[in-house]
């Protein structure tokens, strides 16, 4: 297959979608369907995409909501690295939202191009592009920050109180979320650009974004090596110190979840890169493959934090205990007010009117239908 010329408008724009469309054109379901692709057979393979891409934005929509309960579930005093679990949990969310808008951009153009003006299926792909950027960005800031604490934990105990307050956590939240803002924000420009034809100056912002992820996350791998250094070095001095097995954990989990975000992340943005520049046959590759490979850090950031620190585990079993509680409670209560006449005939049974608060506070009993008579009676 001949390689796609690499005009601003044309590169762009199969980067962000996969398929070259221009804004001038009327008849953008046809742009939208590649050559060698027949219109059932796109079809078919963008509903399949887009039931799996539902499927796993549900899970990791509703794993990330699990874990922000589990957290407010810790019992005892609280740490700051449940802030950065909570932030880590809300970047992962929203990313896999953000990521579903890259398939629903796809469903508008191939099935409502004729409804939906084309401004405003570019909007659609341009806050999926920027804001996936942002949430990709602060979820691996963040577990940038928390490999630092840990590593200042296992490191240097002494000063870690001193080095990780509160504030001093909230600020790098903050830090988090401006600098991830600085990376997305010029998507915009770059769509818009690349939409009017007029300039492509911003196109190298696809090239500018993705390498400072990977750079985080060897950053990570290089705190993580010198943390083992350092442990091997006390091991021969001491044989055991606080917390710092349980620390070691923590900075274990952060690494292993950095390593499945790079995993992820760098099969994903070569194939969207190369694609333009090589063969358009791997557009397959890419929508039945590797478009899925986002969701999975998504779902899985959860999962290996909740499964391999002792707080997750925790807060997890004070949820699930208070989910029991409540569920079994309610039905106390649905069994009490399904037996009406054993509670009247134990109130009557008082020689003087006394009131019983449980009863009154526990037990609603609606009149029935031989209570309605026997007052039109009297």
């Amino acid at each position: 297959m001949p390689s796609v010329p690499a005009t601003p408008t044309m590169a762009y724009l199969n980067v962000t979608t996969g398929f070259p469309m221009n804004a001038n054109t009327t008849n953008i379901t046809g742009q939208f369907i590649p050559r060698f692709v027949s219109q059932s057979d796109a079809e078919g393979r963008l509903e399949r995409q887009l039931a799996i891409s539902l499927t796993l934005c549900l899970l990791a929509v509703c794993a990330n909501i699990l874990s922000i309960a589990a957290v407010l579930h810790i019992p005892g005093r609280w740490n700051y690295n449940n802030l950065l679990i909570i932030n880590l949990s809300v970047a992962d969310a929203f990313g896999a939202i953000s990521h579903l808008l890259d398939v629903v951009s796809r469903c508008f153009i191939m099935w409502y191009s004729q409804r939906v003006p084309t401004e405003a299926i570019m909007y659609i792909i341009m806050s999926g592009i920027v804001f996936f950027v942002f949430f990709y960005f602060a979820s691996a800031l963040t577990l940038l920050v928390a490999a630092i604490h840990r590593y200042i934990a296992i490191c240097s105990p002494l000063s870690y109180n001193d080095l990780c307050t509160k504030n001093k956590t909230l600020i790098a939240l903050v830090c988090i979320w401006c600098v991830s803002g600085l990376f997305a924000l010029p998507g915009y420009c770059a769509t818009a650009y690349a939409y009017s034809g007029k300039d492509d100056s911003c196109y190298i912002w696809n090239y500018v974004w993705p390498p400072p992820i990977v750079a985080i996350v060897f950053s990570m791998v290089i705190l993580y090596c010198m943390v083992i250094v350092r442990l091997r070095r006390r091991a021969a001095i001491l044989r055991s110190e606080h917390q710092v097995e349980q620390n070691y954990q923590w900075f274990l989990s952060t690494v292993i979840m950095a390593s499945i975000l790079v995993i992820s992340f760098i099969p994903y943005v070569l194939t969207k890169v190369l694609r333009i520049h090589f063969s358009r046959q791997m557009d397959i590759v890419y929508s039945e493959f590797l478009y899925f490979f986002p969701f999975f850090h998504f779902i899985i950031d959860p999962l290996v934090y909740g499964l391999r620190t002792k707080d997750m585990n925790e807060g997890y079993q004070q949820l699930s205990s208070r989910v029991l509680r409540w569920r079994s409670s309610r039905h106390s209560t649905n069994n009490h007010s399904n037996t009406p006449s054993s509670v009247s005939r134990s109130t009557q049974s008082t020689p003087f009117p006394c009131y019983n608060y449980e009863q009154s506070t526990t037990i609603v009993r609606k009149p029935t239908h031989d209570d309605v008579t026997m007052e039109t009676d009297v």
